[in-house]
């Protein structure tokens, strides 16, 4: 790329809303990407949770016991005597209070980290595409605007234009130097005009409430003004098709964030494979009961070192298998995805090719479209053009200015799709 494409924000109206206010505003406002936000910020608290599996535990536990009779033990005193002593209340109350420490948890706590931050950083790529298509949608909303404002300009010089013709014709018809049919014919032009204009009137208000549903939250668009976009240097500005493919490849969000959740899920194997490790802990506390009267003291301080083992048969083997499954299908989907990212890439890309070459097309058109009518518009006024090849000249030259100015901002948007296909901006 030899330049890079510059743009100039020319406002005539102090309070206009610019291109990068109105993507700033959407950032803000856009209801959907503050819940892909409050999704990414919960994953954080989702990442700090498991965190603190690291840290020692504490636990409490109470019960009060009520049986149907005490439980009392035989205890033979001599030859042929004996007597019962209670070992367990018909009411009694136990409590343990103490602190537990995991000094190895087969590798799970660890597995379940790493998998809470690489999810956390998949939401957070979520939210960055959606961010992404977000910018590229209220610009191209916002330029599309100005492309209907440019045309309703342009449609409102069409009618004045008419209207003073009809106005010469009706003279001329009064004076009987034209024939009813050309003041029909004009007529007919000039309405077809106004229904044009009215039509395009309500264009412009479509597109602005489409603008103000991404910007803000609601579609009220009648105190939305925007500022006007100039682009030039348009011929310098050249892409290679091979390097926004590697860019698009290596920036897009929503790439990274399969990279990722494929990552989470060959971490999701080491988890399940830590069932079978044995757990090793240690525990220290206070413990106490009144199951009998009898037993002195009541409670008292304990310390102790566990040891855990608990395999389900074949389960763990059989979660491992469905987790490379989906691994397989995943990484599918990533090359799926590739494939449609780089047809993007191209589709921008072409449309950018292709939008240039018609504005240059265009302003030729226009240049020999007001040629033409300033020549026949000469050619009438000496009588050696007819009524019909001034209404000819005058929608001709309507059509190429319409005709630039679409090319124009097609260029503007091809642009920025370019911008969104690389997720990258490109100034």
């Amino acid at each position: 790329m030899k330049k890079i494409l510059m743009l100039l924000l020319i406002s005539s109206n102090i309070f206009a809303l610019t291109i990068d206010e109105a993507v700033e505003s959407a950032i803000n406002n856009n209801h959907l990407l503050k819940a892909l936000k409050s999704e990414t910020k919960s994953s954080q608290y989702e990442t700090e949770a498991a965190k603190s599996l690291n840290m020692p535990s504490i636990f409490f536990d109470t019960s009060y016991t009520l049986l149907d009779d005490e439980k009392k033990l035989t205890v033979q005193m001599a030859p042929g005597i004996s007597t019962s002593v209670t070992q367990v209340k018909d009411n009694y109350f136990d409590a343990n209070v103490g602190v537990k420490y995991n000094i190895y948890s087969g590798g799970a706590i660890s597995s379940n980290i790493n998998i809470k931050r690489l999810r956390e950083k998949a939401t957070n790529e979520n939210f960055l595409e959606f961010k992404n298509n977000l910018i590229f949608q209220v610009k191209k909303s916002y330029v599309e605007t100005l492309k209907l404002i440019a045309l309703k300009d342009i449609a409102i010089s069409h009618y004045n234009a008419l209207e003073s013709h009809y106005n010469d014709i009706q003279k001329f018809y009064a004076q009987g130097l034209v024939a009813q049919i050309d003041l029909l014919q004009t007529n007919v032009k000039l309405k077809e005009a106004k229904q044009y204009l009215t039509k395009i009137e309500s264009q412009i208000n479509v597109a602005k409430s489409s603008l103000s549903m991404l910007i803000r939250d609601n579609i009220d668009s009648k105190d939305i003004e925007i500022t006007e976009i100039k682009v030039f240097d348009y011929d310098d500005v050249t892409f290679n098709l091979q390097d926004l493919y590697e860019k698009a490849v290596n920036n897009r969000p929503v790439i990274k964030q399969l990279n990722t959740e494929i990552a989470a899920l060959k971490e999701s194997k080491n988890l399940i494979k830590s069932d079978f490790n044995p757990k090793i802990y240690v525990a220290a506390g206070y413990s106490y009961s009144n199951q009998n009267d009898d037993i002195e003291p009541k409670g008292g301080f304990f310390g102790k070192l566990g040891l855990n083992f608990d395999l389900q048969w074949n389960k763990p083997s059989k979660e491992i298998s469905a987790v490379s499954e989906k691994i397989i299908a995943l990484n599918q989907k990533r090359l799926n995805t590739i494939l449609q990212i780089k047809l993007e890439v191209k589709d921008a890309f072409e449309n950018y090719i292709t939008a240039r070459e018609n504005l240059k097309v265009a302003k030729t058109a226009l240049k020999e479209a007001e040629e033409y009518f300033r020549i026949v518009k000469l050619k009438y006024s000496n009588s050696l053009a007819s009524n019909s090849d001034v209404l000819d000249a005058e929608a001709m030259l309507t059509s190429a200015l319409n005709n630039e100015k679409n090319a124009y901002y097609d260029l503007i948007i091809s642009y920025y799709q370019i911008e969104k296909t690389i997720g990258n901006n490109l100034r």
